[in-house]
């Protein structure tokens, strides 16, 4: 079923908002969560950001991303200076 509902644009702060009625989130199976925004032409298109899994985020990340600097490396071979546990 397609559904076309009116509502309106409102402030929120220096941004705008939309109030979207539940019986359109329903139908599209939305919550609350992060939503992305895409520009076609002049309309907008919103839909729901997916939750990564542990592995899917793990996938995107690369060896040299997780490379230590060598301030890293300094502060973590550094003498203890007090009572730290390790």
């Amino acid at each position: 079923m397609f559904m076309v509902t009116r509502t309106k644009l409102v402030r929120l702060g220096n941004s705008r908002a939309v109030r979207i009625p539940k019986a359109v989130l329903d139908q599209v199976g939305m919550t609350l969560g992060d939503v992305e925004i895409e520009v076609r032409g002049r309309e907008l298109v919103i839909r729901p950001v997916a939750a990564m899994t542990l592995s899917e985020m793990l996938k995107t990340f690369s060896p040299g991303d997780t490379a230590l600097t060598a301030e890293d490396r300094d502060w973590l071979d550094a003498p203890r200076a007090g009572n730290e546990m390790l």
